[in-house]
């Protein structure tokens, strides 16, 4: 997995991930994959979570959800906004 962090020309930060065959085979697996913003100066972290919708997504995220999560669910169909 590569992982990195730059500037839009609007000043907003991106967080960028290029994820390989293998992690598309831990996705599947169930095994989410987490990693920590820290090294991009974040006070953050990211967890992916691989579902085949919406429905099963949020069965596996049940394990972290706690009365401070937000959960928004993106109808976009993966287009960019």
């Amino acid at each position: 997995m590569i992982k990195f962090k730059t500037v839009y020309p609007d000043g907003k930060i991106g967080i960028g991930l290029g994820i390989t065959a293998r992690n598309l085979e831990l996705l599947k697996e169930d095994r989410p994959i987490l990693f920590d913003l820290a090294a991009f100066g974040l006070n953050a972290k990211i967890m992916i979570i691989y579902g085949k919708n919406e429905q099963t997504i949020l069965k596996a995220l049940e394990p972290f959800i706690s009365s401070d999560t937000i959960i928004h669910s993106d109808d976009s169909g993966g287009k960019p906004n």
